[in-house]
């Protein structure tokens, strides 16, 4: 195929330019939905929970007045329980991002008293597998 200078394109040009056209259009997919894996927003989510279920403290419009999202990722440790009373004692809620199999199962009542001081706890999968290296299935495993 000739190119704007006249010379024939090399076969692994071609390719290249195959394989890039590819690529772009593997990763393009899941985000126009044109998949087949279900994903729920957080917001969908919420709107999907009991009615019955409130934030302990309430919710903010982040564009009236000025917002900080305290999230902690993969604990507890021994210092949650230090951390705890000091989010306790200034009445700052905080999400807990927590894996399963480390922590939950280690620090049982620390995620109970997360939970029971109005925190929200999320998941951070049950042993924190690589998700984009296992199947569908084994995603939602660890997510349950």
């Amino acid at each position: 195929m000739p190119s704007l200078t006249g010379k024939m394109k090399r076969p692994r040009t071609r390719f290249r330019a195959a394989a890039t056209i590819s690529a772009v259009i593997a990763l393009a997919l899941p985000l126009t939905g044109c998949t087949t894996l279900h994903t729920t927003a957080p917001s969908a989510a919420r709107a999907q929970a009991k009615a019955d279920v409130q934030a302990r403290f309430g919710t903010v419009d982040c564009r009236k007045a000025k917002c900080i999202a305290l999230t902690f990722d993969a604990g507890p440790s021994e210092h949650s329980a230090r951390l705890l009373d000091i989010l306790k004692e200034k009445q700052v809620p905080a999400t807990f991002f927590l894996l399963g199999k480390r922590h939950i199962e280690k620090y049982p009542e620390l995620v109970k008293r997360m939970a029971d001081e109005g925190h929200e706890v999320a998941s951070h999968t049950w042993d924190h597998k690589i998700l984009t290296r296992i199947s569908p299935e084994q995603i939602r495993e660890e997510l349950q």
